[in-house]
Parts: C-alpha cells; sequence; structure tokens
C-alpha cells in the first residue's frame, strides 16, 4: 500500500541553478547611467562614479578594498552563533585568529587615515563605498559636495593602500 503524501524525489543530485540575465529594463536603466561606460559598474554607486570618471579607477579600487574590509570586520558582529536545522545552536565557524586581527588592524589603519581627510570624506566613503547609497540624485548642489568629499577620502585611501600614480 503506498504512503500517503508527496511522493519522494527519486533524483536525489543537486540541481544546478541557472541563472538568468537581468530583465532587459534593468540593462536599460543601467545603460542609461553608464552613459556610454560599463553598464556592468554602474550596478553600484562607486561603480557609477566611475563610468562618469568623477573618481580614478586607483580611487575605486581603494573604494572597493575599504568597503570588503569593513563588511569582513562588521560582519563577525553581526551572527556569532548560528542554529543547525535540528535546531542545535552552534558556535561561530572556525576563523583564523591572526588573520582576522590582521584583517582589523588594516581596517583600523585605513580607517584613521580616512579621518585624515575630515568626518564629511569618510561619512561619504562609508555611504557610497560601503552602504551604497547613491550619491545625491537630483540635488546638484548637495552632489557637488558629497562629490569632492567622496574624492578627498577615496584619494586618502589610494595613497593609503599603494594604488595612488
Amino acid at each position: 500500500m503506498p504512503r500517503p503524501g508527496r511522493p519522494r524525489n527519486l533524483d536525489r543530485r543537486p540541481k544546478k541553478k541557472k541563472t538568468t540575465p537581468p530583465p532587459p529594463e534593468t540593462l536599460i536603466k543601467r545603460a542609461a547611467l553608464a552613459q556610454g561606460g560599463d553598464p556592468v559598474l554602474a550596478a553600484s554607486p562607486l561603480g557609477w562614479c566611475l563610468t562618469r570618471q568623477l573618481i580614478e579607477p586607483g580611487d575605486y579600487h581603494a573604494g572597493l578594498r575599504y568597503a570588503a574590509l569593513y563588511r569582513r570586520i562588521s560582519s563577525k558582529h553581526i551572527h556569532p552563533k548560528g542554529v543547525s536545522l535540528d535546531g542545535d545552536i552552534q558556535g561561530p565557524p572556525p576563523v583564523d585568529e591572526k588573520a582576522e586581527k590582521r584583517h582589523e588592524t588594516a581596517y583600523l589603519k585605513a580607517k584613521k587615515s580616512l579621518l585624515g581627510a575630515g568626518s564629511r570624506a569618510c561619512r561619504a566613503v562609508e555611504s557610497i563605498a560601503v552602504f551604497e547609497h547613491w550619491p545625491g540624485m537630483g540635488q546638484e548642489e548637495a552632489r557637488t559636495g558629497e562629490m569632492e568629499a567622496l574624492q578627498d577620502g577615496l584619494n586618502t585611501l589610494a595613497r593609503h593602500f599603494g594604488l595612488a600614480p
């Protein structure tokens, strides 16, 4: 006698997820934002600044590196414990303490260098590079001041990371 309920999936191999390209509307919007530049870069505010040539490539990479350090340092404090599917509380995944300390030291040095450019530059870099807020769209005066602060902050980070020419 068959068991009631949903039939079992006999094929237990993990299925490959199909990656779908973004919808045409998204591609059109990115192309419009890029204005002749690379539309893939226009997907993020920092990349948008690079495609519009508001920042230099070294500044772009410095912003990416700072954002990666910021996320790495802040994420270790967000989820210190996890819960497995069977309800057991697990501790944090094993980490390399030396690597974590190295990343934390690198972040603190970069943050100190960035604060040397001023708190306005620090806020602009963290807002655009880390939190991906779009720079004052539609507010020309606000965007001009924010872009100057962003350029100052990213130039400072590029020099700090050795990415400036």
